[in-house]
């Protein structure tokens, strides 16, 4: 839950211009102007369909205190910035500065959803954890998730996302992580990136970005990492791989494993997850019992049974590798 803030702060962290009242108390940050609450701060974001600008006033009118715009509207309520998705990531970065979790970054092609989810719930066994909800990956969702911090959090879980370059530098710099993890490159997003390896690089940028105490896990595709403290993971670390309709069997360092995930990608991001919260140091049983109970992201080989039958959902608009 997002700790409070007075209006004269995040004007200064923002770099806004305003006439409001410079101690009104901010109690949460929303883009939606439908569940703004009393107390909210919303930021006006403008995006492919829509323009959060046509939606101050039902703000305004359902409590916020004030509305962070890049062109003045008629209220008294303006916080006029030059960009407000640039705006909100500031915010992020200047409010993360005030906490301390470890942070994970994760990226990747394929994947960076499902093992975001099993990290989080391996780490959440023994630590108290922040992580990115569905898939809140991009300049507006992580922003939006670290907004979220309280204090308390000994780890921050941050998926990251990407479609053009620059953007995980961009994420890089908000969420200041200092554990990389890339689940794999592949082909995805090409219509920004261009080529292979335009994304290689844009991925790799997760690695760059790390700390000399930080350290990076990569999969497959990555390729050569110029750094120290680099892990791998990739599928022949696996022994007595049984696949079915009701999910998976498989060895990783001698410890027989189970999960009700589907298909063999999932076993991949299966082992990301062990691999990455064994250097940590959790302890398998607490894996295995966490793999044990996950459960698939909608639309993402999702199994439903009616009737006997087996349907699998797998509408989710993702990558075609794995």
């Amino acid at each position: 839950m997002f700790k409070e803030l007075m209006t004269k702060d995040i004007v200064k962290m923002i770099e806004g211009k305003t006439t409001l009242n410079s101690r009104e108390l901010v109690r949460g940050i929303s883009i939606n102007s439908k569940v703004t609450r009393p107390g909210d701060l919303f930021f006006a974001l403008k995006g492919e369909h829509t323009d959060g600008h046509f939606f101050t006033t039902e703000a305004l009118d359902n409590g916020a205190v004030g509305v962070v715009v890049q062109r003045p509207t008629t209220s008294k309520s303006d916080i006029v910035v030059s960009d407000t998705i640039f705006a909100l990531g500031e915010l992020a970065r200047k409010y993360r500065s005030s906490f301390y979790p470890k942070t994970i970054g994760i990226t990747g092609t394929n994947g960076k959803t499902t093992v975001k989810k099993l990290v989080a719930s391996i780490l959440n066994k023994k630590h108290e954890i922040l992580y990115t909800k569905k898939n809140f990956n991009s300049l507006i969702g992580l922003p939006l998730t670290i907004l979220e911090l309280t204090g308390t959090e000994e780890y921050l879980v941050l998926e990251m996302g990407t479609s053009n370059h620059g953007e995980i530098g961009r994420l890089c710099e908000i969420a200041k992580p200092s554990i990389g993890v890339i689940t794999n490159i592949g082909p995805g997003h090409l219509d920004g990136l261009e080529t292979i390896e335009g994304i290689r690089k844009e991925k790799l940028s997760l690695i760059n970005c790390l700390p000399e105490d930080g350290f990076a896990l990569v999969g497959d595709g990555v390729g050569d990492v110029e750094r120290e403290n680099v892990y791998r993971f990739s599928m022949d670390m696996l022994d007595n791989i049984r696949i079915d309709e009701h999910g998976s069997h498989f060895t990783c360092n001698g410890i027989n494993f189970f999960t009700p995930l589907l298909g063999l990608g999932n076993v991949y991001n299966c082992l990301a997850a062990i691999r990455l919260t064994s250097i940590i140091g959790v302890e398998s049983d607490i894996q295995r019992t966490t793999i044990a109970d996950a459960v698939p992201e909608s639309g993402r080989l999702e199994p439903i049974r009616i009737n006997g039958m087996l349907i699998i959902n797998d509408t989710y608009n993702a990558n075609p590798e794995l």
